[in-house]
């Protein structure tokens, strides 16, 4: 009974344990798409659409006679193909785009597979490497590379003000340096000139008591 106590109290221990959450995600990009996106469709409709709706008919009209009823034909006489194969080619096109895109997706499922492997891989190296950070990571790809590239971003721009701070703090030491070495040197310069002084009054004191 006793260990059924002690294992229920690890689980609820554990379960209550607090999980931070990540710090940055992709998540940022998608909602910064997403309000750029806003952003322009609130400017369209605010300013754009009443003209756009109002003038294309006109524009439209004005450029439905100057078109030739059958362009690509005109264009395949003109140049000396015939129509009918351009369309062939065409339709070849489109049907290698397609085989190549679904290769692209099908190696594209595989890579991803294999960093989503390694991403898990890092971030339960990082767990257990710091326990009390568990959860600032997001398991994805993107995220791992995001948060690798925050972490590097924030370093360089802590490095780059110490390095700021510490030349100020450098140059100030010089300066005081500098000041220090200035007022000895005129105390020394002043110090030798008063001994001189009345080293030459002794003298000239002396000199007239011989007298």
């Amino acid at each position: 009974m006793r260990r059924v106590r002690l294992l229920a109290a690890l689980v609820v221990g554990a379960c209550s344990q607090e999980v931070k959450k990540p710090i940055v995600t992709t998540g940022l990009i998608h909602g910064t798409g997403e309000l750029l996106y806003d952003i322009y469709a609130a400017t369209y409709q605010r300013f754009l659409q009443h003209h756009v709706e109002k003038h294309s008919k006109t524009v439209r009209d004005a450029l439905e006679p100057m078109m030739p009823p059958d362009p690509v034909g005109d264009i395949c006489q003109t140049v000396g193909v015939e129509k009918q194969e351009i369309f062939r080619r065409v339709d070849s096109a489109a049907e290698l785009a397609a085989n190549a895109r679904d290769q692209a997706q099908a190696h594209g499922s595989r890579v991803h597979s294999v960093l989503s492997s390694v991403t898990h891989t890092v971030v339960d190296g990082f767990e257990r490497l710091l326990p009390a950070h568990k959860g600032i990571i997001s398991r994805t790809p993107g995220d791992l590379l995001l948060f690798c590239l925050w972490v590097v971003t924030v370093l360089y721009l802590t490095l780059q003000i110490a390095l700021v701070a510490f030349r100020i703090a450098w140059r100030i030491f010089l300066f005081g340096l500098k000041l220090l070495c200035c007022c000895g040197c005129c105390g020394l310069c002043f110090g030798s000139r008063g001994g001189a002084s009345s080293k030459s009054k002794a003298q000239a004191k002396s000199g007239s008591k011989k007298k």
